[in-house]
């Protein structure tokens, strides 16, 4: 008779193979070495995302942060370089 004692577990392949893929908070690192845009803010070979509520100052910040970038001045006391790059503005439906 199969009771939990002598029950042999199953699982889904395809929970095992998430599982596998799972990416743990313990098991990340930062790269103190990595080059930034802005220091300790926006990496320079990185994608970045910002997300909050609706209207808490998200896009202002983003093109603040890039205008600073874009033109090689200081953002909120951190150094950054002059670069070109990229903002693709999402929104959430």
């Amino acid at each position: 008779m199969m009771t939990w004692d002598n029950a042999i577990p199953m699982e889904d392949p395809r929970v095992v193979q998430l599982r596998s893929a799972a990416l743990y908070a313990s098991k990340v690192s930062f790269d103190r070495k990595a080059e930034y845009l802005v220091k300790g803010w926006l990496g320079s070979e990185a994608v970045s995302v910002v997300y909050g509520d609706s209207n808490c100052g998200k896009s202002f910040f983003g093109l603040d942060m890039s205008a600073h970038v874009a033109s090689g001045q200081p953002w909120m006391g951190q150094t950054s370089g002059k670069e070109t790059f990229c903002i693709w503005p999402v929104k959430a439906a």
